[in-house]
């Protein structure tokens, strides 16, 4: 029953990633009307921007529940505002310059731009799986 409950778990947990990324996808088609390829890179950006921040946290032991998810709620917010202002360069070097183009042209344009993201990623943080450390 254990492995039933731990699949269950590890099942919803991927399918709730995979909702927040099509919500997203879909939330920036209606809205702007663009077919965002680099959506994903965004997410990993973002992920290793947490891990950067919450590095020096993992040091940090035997620290009460309420410091722990004060330091987990900063790690996030801070992942939040920096793929904000990543998200709003992209947007204004990108995407606002091909607005009343065809859809196929902004759509390789954003393609261009998670390439360049993809890169940038494996040159900085290595081409290896990284585990975020518990809090």
């Amino acid at each position: 029953m254990t492995g039933f409950l731990q699949q269950l778990l590890n099942g919803l947990t991927i399918g709730s990633s995979y909702a927040v990324i099509g919500l997203g996808f879909g939330l920036v088609f209606g809205v702007m009307r663009v077919c965002n390829v680099a959506h994903a890179q965004f997410f990993v950006l973002g992920g290793y921007v947490g891990f950067l921040v919450g590095l020096p946290f993992v040091t940090l032991g035997g620290l009460p529940i309420a410091a722990r998810i004060g330091m987990f709620v900063a790690v996030v917010m801070a992942a939040v505002l920096f793929m904000g202002l990543v998200g709003l360069i992209v947007e204004r070097i990108i995407v606002r310059p091909l607005r009343g183009t065809p859809v196929m042209i902004p759509f390789i344009a954003t393609a261009g731009a998670a390439t360049a993201l993809q890169y940038a990623c494996q040159l900085i943080f290595g081409a290896d799986p990284v585990l975020v450390p518990r809090f």
